[in-house]
């Protein structure tokens, strides 16, 4: 069976990269998240670079994420813009893990006041925020 939902990517341990903002501007649609979703890929978050997109802002591609796709959780974004891009890059251990002898990237932002949900706050409005590597 040639059709796409019928392959098994994660056989290969396949991770795909979505650059959602750079979708819309140069083809005009965003591609098949939850047919993505089905077949098992692991989904990681781009921003593809400067020729297709205003600014390389990941929090903006959060954004268009959870706004077009109501079926993915802020949890299941956040992972694709941190963890699962880590995976695909091969630098998962040393940069999520906190075990010792690794070295995770970690970053600070100040939460706008009277925020009760940190994680759907980062994925929809964090692009408002100021960010700080630690």
């Amino acid at each position: 069976d040639r059709r796409p939902d019928s392959y098994q990517p994660m056989a290969l341990d396949a991770t795909l990269c979505l650059c959602p903002r750079s979708n819309l501007r140069i083809g005009g649609k965003l591609p098949p998240v939850e047919m993505f979703r089905r077949m098992g890929l692991r989904l990681a978050l781009g921003t593809d670079s400067l020729a297709s997109n205003d600014d390389l802002n990941l929090f903006r591609e959060m954004a268009v994420l959870s706004e077009k796709f109501s079926s993915l959780s802020p949890n299941d974004i956040l992972r694709a813009a941190t963890v699962n891009g880590a995976h695909a890059l091969g630098v998962a251990e040393e940069r999520v893990s906190f075990a010792p002898g690794q070295c995770p990237v970690l970053m600070k932002m100040p939460l706008s006041a009277g925020v009760r949900d940190a994680e759907r706050w980062l994925v929809t409005r964090g692009f408002e925020g100021k960010t700080e590597r630690i």
